[in-house]
């Protein structure tokens, strides 16, 4: 059996570009941190540990999100006081990912939660508890 050099040549191009094509993306380091420090922290509800703490994030060249965020369309940060603690409330940072012709969220270097400010939350869907 006689393999041609044009077969041989578009072998080795597909190999090449699958490889070259599958590159790993630049790790980024973000540093959590929290007032008051031990809250924990999850990312898109993994476990991360409690503040002071870093995550590690695969992203893009220019540190943004990548887009191959399996879990979902957002990253999410969550920091969640200890319980029984009383005047701290549960913080939350989103940010986008790439995606089709859209530009990712710059990584930031540290994120930080105060955990005695309360945030208030919309809830889309929900019927309104005002009256007429």
């Amino acid at each position: 059996m006689t393999i041609s050099r044009q077969t041989v040549a578009i072998v080795v191009s597909v190999v090449c570009g699958i490889l070259t094509g599958c590159a790993s993306l630049p790790e980024f380091q973000v540093a959590i941190d929290s007032d008051p420090e031990g809250v924990r922290v999850e990312v898109n509800n993994d476990y991360v540990g409690k503040t002071p703490t870093t995550y590690t994030v695969a992203g893009n060249s220019d540190r943004s999100f990548s887009g191959n965020w399996i879990q979902g369309p957002m990253i999410e940060f969550v920091a969640t006081p200890p319980a029984g603690e009383t005047n701290l409330f549960a913080q939350k940072k989103l940010f986008r990912p790439s995606a089709f012709f859209q530009q990712g969220d710059h990584i930031p270097e540290k994120i930080f939660f105060d955990m005695h400010v309360k945030t208030e939350q919309i809830n889309l869907g929900e019927p309104s508890q005002s009256g007429p």
